[in-house]
């Protein structure tokens, strides 16, 4: 009688134990190795999606900005025509989404070869592409308005270095959200300041 108290006290444990961890352990597998997949198959459309925006430059040996001799058209719901200024966002855009892809795929990597990786972390390796391109959008922003160096135009702009930029934003995407935030710290304390001196005057 006893034995069968400890077991059902077991069974119950146990059950419990599936209850708490959410997916049946077949399951959480099958996702887990969809979520490679996944990742693998992004990374090919970004990489695929950046050679088409890519410009056909030529440079100019007198020292003139170099020109997009080429242009470019993306099909959404139709066929527009990109201006070099939408192609460019374009780029910064894909260029980010590489970055954070290949953040994710490293991360993943590392997890799985050691059998540490957590089904419960999904959405952060499935979210990390609009996470990385839309910070790179808005590092791309910031530096074009002068917040981080002086605005120019897009014709004075050299596509690799923003595209490098990019990605690099969305590969150390902690990192660059510290900086956007140590620029804005030291823009409102020097504003801050500022105001307390024109007071105190």
């Amino acid at each position: 009688m006893d034995s069968e108290k400890i077991t059902d006290v077991g069974s119950k444990q146990d059950g419990a134990e599936t209850k708490k961890s959410g997916w049946p352990e077949n399951f959480s597998d099958f996702l887990s190795h969809m979520l490679g997949v996944y990742l693998f198959v992004l990374t090919a459309i970004m990489v695929y999606l950046l050679l088409k925006l890519w410009p056909n430059v030529i440079s100019d040996t007198n020292g003139a900005p170099d020109k997009w001799v080429d242009s470019a058209s993306l099909i959404l719901f139709g066929k527009f025509q990109l201006s070099n200024e939408l192609r460019l966002l374009a780029i910064v855009i894909t260029s980010g989404g590489i970055g954070s892809m290949l953040h994710a795929l490293k991360s993943y990597v590392e997890h799985m070869g050691n059998r540490a990786f957590q089904i419960n972390w999904m959405w952060w390796y499935i979210l990390r592409l609009p996470i990385g391109g839309t910070l790179a959008l808005v590092f791309y922003l910031s530096i074009r308005a002068g917040i981080l160096s002086n605005g120019s135009g897009s014709d004075n702009l050299s596509v690799f270095g923003v595209a490098g930029i990019a990605s690099l934003v969305g590969l150390f995407s902690e990192q660059a959200t510290n900086k956007l935030k140590e620029v804005f710290d030291t823009l409102f304390t020097s504003q801050k300041v500022n105001e307390k001196e024109n007071a105190d005057l």
